[in-house]
């Protein structure tokens, strides 16, 4: 979760910029800034928001807080990825970037055109190597104005232990659960639990190995199975909409369908985006079986998070390479649980591998940094791939501090 702290939400060299801080809406607030529509990034935003201050966000965004939170028209700017945008009464620009978190989540650079100071803020993102790390427009960008002055980074797995496989990775591993699952017991039903806006990639890429299974069964026995589409909910359906994810080829909805007004055909497909509350979820999963035995004989469902990464599941990779999830079984195996690494904030060595390419003059974190030691434990991580260079004090006390370090080994060893 993004940390509460109203400083972190102004930002540095750019007076008068709040991004993703309308909790701490002030007078002196120049313009807003809206990475993405994550709660706990829209904490203080409702219906009842007054402007007179701009909120600058990606398309998608801008629809979200519209339809959704309600907030006026005339008060949401809905900008262009890659397009530098000038924020009205200010020196300031703004360009954004994909932060392949999700959908309408961006990366936010400011410029000043006056003192040509620049930071770069990265909401929530995933720092996948090929999507951002190699992201051209934002390294164009980087290399015509210069290095960063101030990096605010999403520091919400910086730790070694979360140095969990791509997005790639862990999907075809759900893949693999699914195929292998319908090989064993075709009726069986997957569910996958979601944010509000999030996830996507994982329900489809469940739905996609569904309709994969079945059209080779089509193909070879000619058993017609056309229940491979992904049921949602209504208000589900309205955000896939938004986001633009909807399409009627891969989705249907419970309720609304013009082609099935009760829900009925929705019922019979094999991929469900549902979340199974409570203690104990198999207890959910369990009166699914019970109460829908005549159409599925089993139910497996994923929880895709980083927080997966036990250190069972990081030793067996780091050994064979491979990514294998082992189910929480219930109810005599009718139900299974795979909790999956797939995230959709970056790893930990992701974190490392962009810091590295950007080598920012600073960094705040962003998660996980209430407090100054927080900071600082955070900061250490990063410290070789600062640009010190423009920071006297700054350069003397790190190598100062490098210095000790050394002569400490050095006696120890002697």
């Amino acid at each position: 979760m993004a940390t509460q702290v109203g400083h972190i939400k102004r930002i540095n060299h750019f007076k008068g910029i709040n991004v993703d801080g309308f909790q701490f809406q002030t007078p002196d607030v120049k313009a807003y800034v809206l990475t993405h529509f994550h709660s706990d990034h829209t904490i203080g935003l409702t219906s009842s928001f007054k402007g007179p201050q701009k909120i600058y966000c990606s398309k998608i965004t801008g629809n979200l807080i519209r339809e959704i939170t309600k907030v006026k028209e005339q008060f949401v700017v809905q900008c262009e990825l890659h397009e530098e945008t000038d924020i009205e009464g200010t020196s300031f620009t703004v360009t954004f970037f994909d932060a392949n978190h999700c959908p309408g989540a961006v990366m936010a650079y400011f410029f000043d055109k006056e003192t040509k100071k620049t930071v770069l803020h990265t909401g929530d993102f995933r720092a996948d190597e090929e999507k951002v790390q190699k992201n051209k427009a934002l390294l164009e960008t980087l290399k015509r104005n210069g290095r960063v002055d101030e990096l605010y980074l999403d520091t919400t797995y910086c730790n070694p232990n979360y140095d969990f496989p791509s997005q790639k990775v862990a999907l075809q591993c759900m893949q693999k659960i699914v195929l292998e699952a319908l090989k064993e017991e075709p009726k069986t039903l997957f569910t996958c639990s979601a944010y509000s806006v999030g996830k996507e990639k994982a329900f489809k890429a469940i739905g996609e190995a569904v309709h994969r299974f079945f059209n080779n069964e089509k193909s070879q026995n000619n058993n017609v199975n056309d229940n491979t589409k992904i049921a949602v909910m209504l208000k589900k359906k309205q955000m896939l909409t938004l986001t633009e994810w909807y399409d009627e080829d891969c989705f249907t909805c419970f309720e609304g369908e013009p082609d099935d007004p009760t829900g009925s055909k929705a019922m019979e497909q094999h991929v469900r985006v549902i979340s199974h509350g409570g203690k104990d979820p198999h207890v959910s999963m369990n009166a699914i079986v019970l109460a829908e035995k005549h159409r599925f004989k089993r139910v497996i469902a994923f929880s895709p998070s980083g927080w997966a990464w036990k250190w069972q599941m990081r030793k067996a990779y780091e050994e064979t390479k491979c990514l294998v999830c082992e189910p929480w079984e219930g109810n005599d195996g009718s139900t299974k649980l795979y909790h999956v690494p797939y995230s959709e904030h970056s790893s930990y060595g992701e974190l490392l591998g962009f810091v590295e390419k950007v080598r920012p003059r600073k960094i705040t974190p962003t998660v996980n940094a209430d407090t100054e030691k927080d900071r600082d434990k955070l900061l250490k991580r990063f410290e070789q791939w600062l640009d010190l260079s423009a920071n006297k004090g700054k350069l003397h006390h790190y190598f100062s501090k490098s210095k000790t370090k050394n002569n400490t080994t050095n006696n120890n060893n002697n």
